[in-house]
């Protein structure tokens, strides 16, 4: 999880880690739109060295599911 919230800090320097949560949806992130889906995509892509589908940075999902996610990709 640390890595996550270095990521959305990283894209979204303004964001209150108060607010973090595993069941947080990426839509509750203040100026969530489509673009800094992108920037957080490829910032996590780079953290965690995986591919990450464009799907996958949807706004409904929540940080436990990305976090799920990534970590079946690893374990491959």
């Amino acid at each position: 999880m640390d890595i996550m919230l270095k990521s959305i800090k990283s894209v979204f320097p303004k964001f209150d880690e108060a607010l973090f949560r595993g069941d947080m949806e990426l839509a509750e992130i203040k100026d969530w739109d489509s673009m800094q889906s992108i920037n957080l995509q490829i910032e996590l892509e780079q953290s965690y060295n995986v591919d990450l589908s464009d799907l996958l940075l949807q706004g409904n999902h929540t940080v436990d599911y990305i976090i799920a996610h990534i970590n079946s990709l690893l374990k491959k």
